[in-house]
């Protein structure tokens, strides 16, 4: 499932952008007991990440989908960079 359009479809229920991201990031963490490991950027815990191209705080809701991925990181490596 595209997570843009869970984050929109949640947004649309009334669910705040914050804990729209929560949802797709630190609450499964938890939900599967890895809290400690994943789901926030935090010391000592494993971060693959992604760096948009804009804040998904500051767009609009049904502009979400158009926000540009400039860098894939996993395992501390970059897999996708938009300058490649």
């Amino acid at each position: 499932t595209n997570l843009y359009l869970c984050m929109q479809k949640a947004i649309s229920f009334g669910i705040p952008m914050e804990q729209a991201i929560r949802s797709a990031t630190i609450i499964p963490a938890r939900q599967i007991g890895r809290e400690a490991e994943i789901g926030s950027i935090e010391p000592g815990k494993l971060a693959d990440l992604v760096v948009l191209d804009a804040n998904p705080l500051e767009v609009d809701p049904a502009a979400l989908r158009n926000i540009g991925i400039l860098e894939t990181i996993v395992g501390g490596k970059t897999v996708y960079s938009a300058r490649a």
